[in-house]
C-alpha cells in the first residue's frame, strides 16, 4: 500500500464507525457525555469561526465540493481510473459520515426532548380541540393591525431579526440544558431560487455550524425557519423537537413579531391535526383566525405551490431517507409531530 493511499481504508473504518454510532449509541451516553458535555464546545468552535463570514460558508462548501467531484469524474475508456475513483469516493464518504456524526449526527441518539423536559406527549381529542383554540387567539391577538389584504413586512432588518432571536434562545428556561451561549448567525443562502425549488425553508449545516435560511420566503415564515434551524445549532435533531424549540423560544420572547410567529406556525400544524381529527371543531375554530391569520397563511402556501415541482418531489424525498436513515420515526411527516409536543405543552400548563 502506497502511504499516500492511508486515508482510503482509514476513511472505510471511520465511516462504518459513524453508521455504528448513529445506530447503536446509548442514550444515556448521547446525552450526557455528547450533547452535554462534547457538543457545547464544538458549537461554540464553529460559531466562532462562520461568525467571521458574511457569507454562508455551507454554500460555499457544496461549490468546491461540486467542482472537486467534476474534476476527479472519471472520463470514459478509463476503467482503471474509474475503480480508483470509486475508492476514493467512498472513503471520502466514509470521512464525511464520521465528520457529521462527531459534529452533530450523535444528537439523533438523544432521549426525547419531552422526556428530557419533563411534559407530556399528545392527549385527548379534546385535548387538541383547546390546543387548537388556545393557539387560534394567541394568533388573533399578536396579528400586526392593518388591512390583511397587505402582505404582513418584517419590522426590522434580517440581521436585527437573527439577534432578535438569539436573545429568545438566551432567555427562555423551559428547554432545559440547551447552550444559552451566542452562537454563529443565520446565514441568508445566495442561491435562495434553488431552495424555494427544492421546497426548503432552511438548512442547518453541520460541517460548518451554519443554520442558513431561505431569504425568499414570506416575512411570517422568516423568523420560524430561523429559530427552527438555530434549534438544530444548539443540538436538537429531530424535526419536530426543533420546531417546538423554536416554538418555545419565540413564543416567550417579548417581541410581538416572534410571538406572533409562533402562534402563526404552531396553529397551522395544530388546526391541520384537529381538521383530520374532527372536522366539526376544525369548522366551529376557523372563523376565529379569520382576517391576518387566514391571510398569511394564504400566502404562504401560495408562496411554495409557486414552486412545486419535481425538484420539490426529489428533495423531500430525499429528506425523508436521511431522517429515516438517522432512526426518526415517521421520516418527512415528523415535523407535523410536533403538534403532539404542543398538546403536551398546553396540558402540562393548564
Amino acid at each position: 500500500m502506497r502511504r499516500a493511499a492511508w486515508w482510503r481504508p482509514t476513511g472505510w473504518v471511520l465511516g462504518c464507525l459513524a453508521l455504528a454510532v448513529q445506530r447503536w449509541a446509548p442514550p444515556q451516553f448521547a446525552e450526557e457525555w455528547y450533547a452535554r458535555r462534547l457538543y457545547p464546545p464544538l458549537a461554540s468552535a464553529l460559531a466562532a469561526l462562520n461568525r467571521q463570514v458574511p457569507f454562508s460558508l455551507a454554500e460555499v462548501l457544496v461549490v468546491l465540493l461540486a467542482l472537486l467531484g467534476w474534476v476527479l469524474w472519471p472520463r470514459p475508456g478509463r476503467a482503471r481510473r474509474g475503480l480508483a475513483a470509486l475508492a476514493a469516493l467512498t472513503a471520502g464518504i466514509g470521512w464525511g459520515l464520521f465528520a457529521f456524526s462527531a459534529l452533530w449526527g450523535v444528537n439523533y441518539r438523544r432521549p426525547p426532548l419531552a422526556q428530557r423536559l419533563g411534559i407530556p406527549v399528545g392527549g385527548t381529542p379534546n385535548d387538541l380541540a383547546r390546543t387548537a383554540r388556545w393557539l387560534a387567539r394567541e394568533t388573533v391577538r399578536l396579528a400586526p393591525s392593518g388591512p390583511a389584504e397587505a402582505p404582513t413586512a418584517l419590522p426590522y432588518s434580517l440581521s436585527e431579526l437573527d439577534a432578535r432571536i438569539e436573545a429568545a434562545y438566551a432567555r427562555v428556561e423551559e428547554l432545559g440544558a440547551l447552550p444559552r451561549r451566542r452562537l454563529g448567525p443565520a446565514k441568508p443562502v445566495l442561491a435562495s431560487g434553488l431552495l424555494c425549488r427544492l421546497g426548503l425553508s432552511g438548512i442547518y449545516s453541520p460541517f460548518t455550524g451554519e443554520p442558513n435560511y431561505n431569504r425568499l420566503q414570506p416575512a411570517t415564515d422568516l423568523p420560524f425557519a430561523i429559530a427552527h434551524e438555530k434549534a438544530h445549532q444548539r443540538g436538537i435533531a429531530p424535526e419536530d423537537e426543533a420546531n417546538f424549540a423554536a416554538f418555545l423560544a419565540l413564543h416567550t420572547s417579548p417581541d410581538r413579531y416572534l410571538r406572533y410567529s409562533a402562534a402563526l406556525h404552531a396553529a397551522g400544524y395544530v388546526l391541520g391535526a384537529l381538521a383530520h381529527a374532527d372536522p366539526q371543531a376544525y369548522a366551529r375554530l376557523l372563523p376565529l383566525v379569520a382576517g391576518r391569520p387566514v391571510a398569511d397563511w394564504s400566502r404562504s402556501q401560495a408562496f411554495w405551490q409557486r414552486h412545486c415541482g419535481p425538484a420539490q418531489r426529489v428533495s423531500q424525498r430525499v429528506n425523508d431517507l436521511y431522517l429515516r436513515a438517522n432512526r426518526v420515526p415517521g421520516g418527512i411527516q415528523s415535523y407535523g409531530a410536533v403538534t403532539d409536543l404542543l398538546v403536551g405543552y398546553h396540558r402540562a400548563r393548564r
